[in-house]
């Protein structure tokens, strides 16, 4: 995490000498807090708050080690999330943006535990408990009073829940625009086996775009999510939580940009049996971006800077493609 925020500042450092570049900004990091739990009750993204037409697909592998049990509440992960997405914009009265996401989950032993361990004897990282479990083993399963409410499946290929959301600008000019937006997740996952919750989610936000000079843009997004309960074997009630996501994008050239974001949240319940549930979820999400045509190609990298409620490690690759 360290090293990759160095080469952040650096290529930006970069990007600030540089001269104008007559080029379109093209939104925040196509990424989302990855950790199982909030993928089944809505796991928020960073949005633009201008409207657009737009096709995306995106590709997100996760590492995922988190054992523990609290009060009430037990989270046994040790396993790999691929996330599949297929998410289409469409603008409507130039000012209101229709949006619509499908997603698919692979839950599976994986790849990584060998790579990540060496990455963090190399560097003097904690594992968390990883190294006392077989190398690349499978474990997915959450517990409320030492009941089973959901055990995932090694390998399984699953839909999510379909999620549904419009946004209205009510600022929208070349520097700045505010928009509010509502998303509505449809329970069409499977919550037995992690993909869903087997209830209705929705959320409110506010969202922020302000260009800084010719060559950097910040995305701000604050809101509160309303999930439904996460109905399984038994069922777990939770509460409503707030998050906020901030990200920055730099142009390098016409065709590249990078981009820097941060996202936090709350638990969506109340368990104080274990210190991790105290802690926020706190994500870093570093990118990079080509240009080519009408269509954009991204890479991120994120990465868990609070040691609780997200992945170690997630790649994802994501293509968008305007109309």
């Amino acid at each position: 995490m360290r090293r990759s925020a160095v080469i952040f500042i650096v290529f930006l450092t970069v990007i600030m000498a540089s001269g104008a570049l007559a080029y379109e900004f093209n939104g925040p990091i196509e990424a989302r807090n990855e950790f199982p739990f909030f993928l089944a009750v809505f796991s928020p993204s960073a949005d633009s708050a201008k409207p657009q037409t737009l096709f995306t697909t995106s590709l997100t592998h996760s590492s995922v080690f988190f054992i523990k049990s609290g009060k009430e509440i037990a989270l046994w992960y040790d396993m790999e999330v691929t996330d599949l997405r297929f998410r289409l914009k469409r603008v409507i009265f130039n000012t209101v943006e229709l949006d619509v996401e499908l997603p698919f989950y692979l839950f599976s032993s994986g790849f990584m535990d060998g790579p990540l361990g060496s990455y963090h004897d190399a560097f003097g990282f904690n594992d968390y408990g990883r190294g006392r479990r077989p190398t690349n083993s499978f474990l997915y399963e959450v517990r409320k009073n030492g009941k089973s409410v959901v055990n995932g499946e090694d390998g399984r290929f699953k839909q999510g829940d379909l999620r549904l959301a419009i946004k209205n600008a009510f600022v929208d000019n070349p520097d700045l625009t505010l928009s509010f937006k509502a998303d509505m997740e449809l329970p069409t996952g499977d919550a037995r086996s992690g993909a869903g919750n087997c209830n209705i989610d929705t959320a409110l936000s506010s969202l922020l775009d302000a260009t800084l000079g010719e060559r950097v843009k910040v995305y701000l997004n604050a809101g509160v999510v309303f999930p439904g309960d996460l109905s399984g074997h038994d069922t777990i009630y939770l509460k409503d939580y707030l998050y906020g996501n901030g990200v920055v994008e730099a142009l390098y050239s016409e065709e590249l940009s990078v981009l820097a974001g941060v996202m936090i949240q709350d638990w969506p319940f109340n368990d104080e049996g274990d210190k991790a549930f105290k802690r926020s979820p706190i994500v870093l999400n570093l990118g990079g971006r080509y240009l080519a045509n009408k269509g954009v190609f991204e890479l991120s990298l994120s990465e868990d800077l609070n040691t609780t409620g997200a992945p170690d490690f997630s790649v994802g690759l994501a293509y968008k493609r305007r109309f």
